[in-house]
Formats: C-alpha cells, sequence, structure tokens
C-alpha cells in the first residue's frame, strides 16, 4: 500500500502528534492526530472520501491499522496509502519542510497582559462558546468550518489558535 513521496492527487493527513507535525511537516499537508478522535476530525475537515495519503508514526505496523480501521468505521474507503519512510526519507530526499510554534494557553495570557494582543481563533464547538465564553476578541469558528472561512482570517497574520483539547 505505500506510495511514493509524488503525491498528485490524494490529500496528505499527518497522523503524528501536534508538536511532532508543528516541529517539521510536509508544506500543505494537513495534521489530523491518530487518537480516538482520528476519524471524526477527518470527517469534519477532508472531503469525504477524498483519497488520501498518510504520515504515520512510528511504528507504521500498529498506525497504519489503526488509522485505516478508524477510517473504514466511517466508510472512508480512498485511502491512497502511507508515506514511506515518513518525514524523515521526505526531508532525507532534499524536500523541504515548515514548522511553526506551539505556545499554551499561560504564553498567550502573558503576551495579551504585556499589550501584544496577540489575533486569537478560537476552534471550539459552539456550543462551548455559548457554555464557557471564548477569550474576548477571539475569532470564533467551529473547526469544521475552517476550510470553507479561512477567507475570514487575515492573510500573513499570526493567529494563536485555541480549543478545547489543547492541540
Amino acid at each position: 500500500m505505500p506510495v511514493s513521496v509524488l503525491i498528485d492527487e490524494a490529500l496528505l493527513v499527518d497522523v503524528r502528534e501536534d508538536k511532532e507535525f508543528a516541529a517539521g511537516h510536509i508544506p500543505g499537508s494537513l495534521n489530523i492526530e491518530l487518537n480516538d478522535a482520528f476519524a471524526s476530525y477527518v470527517g469534519w475537515v477532508v472531503p469525504f472520501d477524498a483519497p488520501l495519503v498518510l504520515v504515520l508514526p512510528e511504528p507504521v505496523t500498529e498506525s497504519a491499522p489503526e488509522a485505516i480501521t478508524q477510517l473504514f468505521r466511517i466508510g472512508w474507503q480512498r485511502v491512497s496509502g502511507h508515506l514511506v519512510g515518513g518525514i524523515d526519507a521526505w526531508a532525507g530526499d532534499g524536500r523541504s519542510l515548515r514548522s511553526y510554534p506551539v505556545t499554551g494557553m499561560r504564553e498567550l495570557f502573558d503576551a495579551a497582559r504585556a499589550g501584544e494582543a496577540p489575533r486569537v481563533l478560537d476552534v471550539r464547538q459552539p456550543a462551548e462558546w455559548r457554555d464557557d465564553g471564548s477569550i474576548p476578541g477571539s475569532t470564533t469558528i467551529f473547526v469544521a468550518d475552517v476550510p470553507g472561512r479561512i477567507s475570514d482570517l487575515a492573510p500573513d497574520v499570526e493567529h494563536w489558535v485555541v480549543c478545547t483539547t489543547g492541540h
């Protein structure tokens, strides 16, 4: 089932942990961490039954069956394969990686208190905004709606993204 790193027709979904993805990932790939909510997030943010190529964490012999099983449970049938050798093989072949910083609520609070007024994107569910409130001045877009509303966000402006799970 492995495919080459030339992935023209399939969406590249990186299922590694969020901090590992943030440290180095393939430009244009989508990070959906392989956990109990993996299939739900794929169903929310990826066009249904789009062909997927996965970037898997080690050991692949465990992560591949887990990811595929979760996808099949929601009716996904177009898993084209996985990136053989993962990120190391991609980078080792001279291909570029992207990265971004990961921080926490304490740092967000400190930045706001220092007057840096970071832009915050809150991707929790609408019921959570209603029941738990939101950070004053934040933009609220449910994670499943972000792909269709990405143009609502100021381009080339850093956004701090917050959600319930901490990812």
